[in-house]
């Protein structure tokens, strides 16, 4: 734990040791209950059919996270050991770090990043209808339509359902699958851009003789590229606002530019909203105590400039897509806020309980732990290992870490808490190599070991790379560069073999129809169909509640097709659609008949 006396270290291992106990004695023991209206609502998801709150994990979350961190902030104090790293009039006092860079080897991890990419095997596996219906529908939509929220109902965010596919048409002149999987991938690449940029500012701007900053940058390299491996990563595109939020507030703790930055940070409350719904929250949830600390320092006048930005920026888009838009923007954002987690939800793990994932979800709090107590004694005690200025990053890059594990509280799976943790890493690896830093120049480490140590890092990355490249790739099997050769595949490549019969004739058969009603998992279809979707609710995963199933009867009412698409024992995971949503099925059932049936699918007509 790197503390400063044995009396810190027996407190720091009594405080951990004594929150595994209090989360073993608690988190189970916190059980919340819906309400009726929620019951009523979402009956036949997992939180419903356990009695269970989404409270709840939030809750226990807070306490397992906050109880042992509190009372170790309380040692702090009782000890005289407690220190804020701010003072008033911060920014304007703060002088900028002589920065010695190093460029050149920027540029060449930069090459060896795109290398990586060019050879990167973009995923040929076939069509996801759940999860790539998502954009592809809403794309038909919007370039059906001319419209965004008021002609689709998304769950992501703006970037995800309608940027894709737009930059999809723009770059190959089509929306096609193979397209929209490309600019996944290019939102990954730069993704990887931007923490390196990151990673470029955090090593350089510090107080280290250049080989030591050289060799900061290259372990840095090496975490990025294990956290955003393409084919297994931890840090996805959708952290991209975050990324920039925190390479804005170094440039801003560094006299970088100030107004710029600031100016910027204000525009990302808007911008990562619609980028994303998640990590819009994150981030204009740090947003706040960003702002506290420019109030809390006296810097009033760059805080009325970043409140200024946050209010024009909002202002902006309320323009570009009009008031309508706006209206439906903000009605379907509040709703996926307040109710998604009752239809997604899975119950999150006992911490080293019986349960699936519980091992790995005991891990994770485990460690979110550690960097609350790591970054408490480097950034709010007397310990002056770390500049004000990285202590005050520190605390940044906890608030993040912390705020982002909601992702892994609302759906606890496997992919999810593991995606969750991603700045968990990166700030743990920053404490490390400080450290590591601060221990070679007290020891005045010579320039030839420093060869060494290059040599070693170096050497890891191109091994790393070069595995990526020659096994996860497949270049030698390939013998081609799959990623160019990837665009000549037509959309009918990506359909299951069993499925192009079915397509086939659902096309034939709705071919006088103007658009689809869609009530399968399926949500894909519209478009495989080249159709747009009758209403909004083109994705009935994301469905549920009284509200939605009485609006999307209403619609189906004044509906321009008079025919619906189910599909006989259509489940995802845990969940389908006639269990989501039996208001619907039920009015189904009286006003519809079978029409015809396709495969596993079953075509009702309204029956007049």
């Amino acid at each position: 734990m790197f503390m400063q006396s044995t009396k810190t270290k027996i407190t720091a291992f009594l405080i951990i040791f004594l929150s595994i106990i209090v989360s073993f004695i608690f988190w189970e023991n916190i059980h919340l209950k819906p309400s009726n209206n929620i019951i009523e609502n979402f009956k036949g998801t997992i939180y419903i059919e356990n009695n269970y709150s989404h409270w709840n994990e939030t809750l226990r979350y807070i306490i397992f996270i906050s109880f042992p961190s509190i009372l170790y902030l309380l040692y702090l104090k009782i000890s005289n050991n407690f220190y804020l790293p701010f003072s008033h009039k911060f920014l304007n006092s703060n002088k900028s770090l002589k920065k010695k860079s190093n460029l050149s080897l920027f540029f060449i991890i930069l090459f060896l990043f795109f290398l990586n990419t060019l050879f990167f095997k973009i995923p040929s596996h076939s069509l996801d209808t759940l999860h790539e219906g998502m954009w592809l529908t809403a794309g038909q939509n919007f370039f059906y339509y001319d419209s965004f929220w008021k002609n689709s109902f998304i769950t992501v965010g703006w970037a995800h359902e309608f940027l894709t596919p737009i930059l999809s048409n723009i770059l190959f002149s089509e929306l096609s699958i193979g397209g929209t999987r490309f600019i996944f991938v290019f939102y990954q690449l730069l993704n990887q851009i931007l923490l390196l940029i990151l990673a470029y500012q955090l090593s350089y701007y510090q107080k280290f003789n250049l080989d030591i900053k050289n060799f900061i940058f290259l372990i840095f390299v090496f975490v990025i590229l294990f956290l955003t491996n393409f084919y297994s990563p931890v840090f996805s595109y959708r952290e991209i606002p975050l990324i920039l939020f925190i390479i804005s507030i170094w440039n801003v703790l560094n006299n970088n530019r100030i107004f710029i930055n600031l100016v910027f940070i204000g525009l990302l409350s808007s911008i990562s909203i619609y980028w994303g719904l998640d990590r819009g929250a994150f981030l204009n949830f740090a947003l706040i105590f960003f702002c506290l600390f420019l109030l809390y320092n006296g810097e009033f006048k760059n805080f009325i400039t970043t409140a200024i930005s946050i209010f024009f920026g909002w202002i902006f888009f309320y323009i570009i897509f009009g008031h309508e838009e706006f209206l439906n923007f903000i009605k379907n954002s509040i709703w996926i806020y307040t109710n998604i987690e009752y239809i997604y939800g899975i119950i999150h793990p006992t911490p080293f309980g019986q349960g699936e994932n519980s091992s790995r979800a005991g891990k994770n709090l485990i460690l979110i732990l550690l960097i609350s107590f790591l970054t408490i004694f480097y950034s709010l005690s007397r310990n002056k290992k770390f500049s004000n200025n990285n202590k005050i990053i520190l605390i940044v890059l906890f608030i993040i870490s912390v705020i982002s594990y909601k992702t892994a509280l609302g759906r606890s799976d496997g992919p999810h808490l593991k995606g969750a943790m991603g700045w968990c890493y990166f700030s743990l690896t920053f404490i490390c190599l400080i450290n590591f830093s601060i221990f070679l120049k007290k020891n005045n480490a010579k320039k030839d070991n420093f060869k060494y140590l290059y040599l070693i890092a170096v050497s890891v990355i191109f091994i790393f790379i070069s595995k990526i490249i020659l096994f996860d790739g497949k270049v030698f099997n390939e013998k081609k560069l799959v990623l160019i050769s990837h665009f000549n595949k037509n959309d009918s490549f990506y359909y299951y073999e069993n499925n192009k019969l079915d397509y086939k004739n659902l096309k034939t058969i709705l071919r006088n129809e103007k658009c689809i009603n869609n009530m399968s998992y399926d949500a894909a279809l519209p478009f495989i169909l080249s159709k747009p979707t009758c209403n909004k609710f083109y994705f009935p995963y994301s469905m549920g509640g009284k509200e939605i199933q009485r609006e999307y009867i209403g619609l189906l009412k004044n509906s321009n097709s008079d025919k619906i698409i189910i599909k006989k024992n259509d489940v995802y995971i845990n969940n389908s659609p006639g269990k989501l949503m039996k208001i619907v099925f039920e009015y189904l059932e009286k006003n519809y008949i079978i029409y015809r049936e396709v495969g596993d699918y079953l075509i009702l007509q309204r029956n007049i």
